[in-house]
């Protein structure tokens, strides 16, 4: 781990203890602090204060098994790899803050950290009058999950090809998001193979209008409206309840991934007593053959 990448993670804990977070990830983060053993015993918290969430409504028990079932995918791609290559596989699993051997700038943290980010801000922005303030805040988060994605795809077409028994090439890991995702699509019969909610949240189009801000909101309609590609006259547009869905259901991805390495690495390294301490669906699928 670089040092750059060091001194973000310390601040990052820093702001959280702070309370910059809000008070329920102030307390986490001194509840983590504490911990004997912060190994294993704070692997297995994030876990299970993971899958302990209060599912009030539908809409969050929606979200909680979009986020288990990306869990869960997470899972398998490191363990379908590892039957393959280890390398591969452990490369996979340090994505999160080491970079892909070989290669420079790839790993995940700093799309990571930008969607924690955005998925705070976005969760206090609805509380507030300024309906700009919303709207901004919905781009910003959209825009930060695809960030995430774009590098995670790259990660995945390696890893998930060398489980496949397929030759890879690392450079896929800096190729556009819409190449990624086109050959990902290709790999795994997108929208109607396993990774289909990979298909149904990346969106490269709008990721682009909205970083080159050629996108705007419709206001008596409620419609977003923007372009993309190369053909400026080229609009499209979706409902401003769309995109505000889709940023919060994308704003799980981030968390749903460390679960993941955390599962990863307690069925790796831990004890007997440290996995039966997992939820029991995740073990299953890991020891699945």
């Amino acid at each position: 781990m670089n040092e750059d990448l060091k001194k973000r993670i310390a601040q990052l804990n820093e702001h959280a203890k702070a309370g910059i977070f809000g008070v329920a990830a102030q307390t986490s983060t001194f509840e983590y602090e504490g911990l004997e053993n912060q190994g294993m015993s704070a692997f297995l918290k994030l876990i299970n204060d993971f899958y302990q969430k209060p599912k009030n409504t539908e809409e969050d028990k929606m979200m909680a098994n979009m986020a288990d079932n990306f869990c869960q995918l997470m899972i398998v791609v490191y363990r379908d790899a590892k039957k393959q290559d280890e390398k591969v596989a452990l490369a996979f699993a340090n994505s999160f803050i080491k970079d892909f051997p070989g290669t420079t700038g790839t790993c995940l943290y700093p799309q990571w950290e930008a969607l924690v980010n955005a998925s705070y801000a976005f969760k206090n922005a609805p509380s507030s009058n300024n309906s700009l303030l919303v709207w901004q805040q919905s781009l910003k988060l959209v825009q930060a999950y695809n960030e995430f994605l774009n590098v995670l795809l790259g990660y995945l077409l390696v890893t998930w090809r060398c489980a496949l028994g397929k030759p890879y090439s690392l450079n896929v890991l800096t190729n556009t998001y819409g190449s990624k995702l086109n050959e990902f699509s290709q790999l795994t019969d997108g929208e109607d193979g396993a990774f289909y909610l990979i298909f149904r949240l990346a969106k490269p189009d709008l990721r682009n209008a909205i970083a080159h801000e050629d996108i705007w909101l419709d206001s008596k309609s409620a419609t977003v409206r923007y372009s993309a590609g190369k053909n400026p006259k080229k609009r499209y547009k979706i409902d401003l309840g769309e995109l505000v869905g889709l940023g919060a259901m994308g704003a799980n991805l981030g968390q749903a991934f460390t679960v993941a390495l955390a599962t990863i690495i307690v069925l790796e390294d831990g004890t007997a007593k440290d996995i039966e301490k997992l939820p029991a669906h995740l073990v299953q699928v890991f020891r699945k053959i």
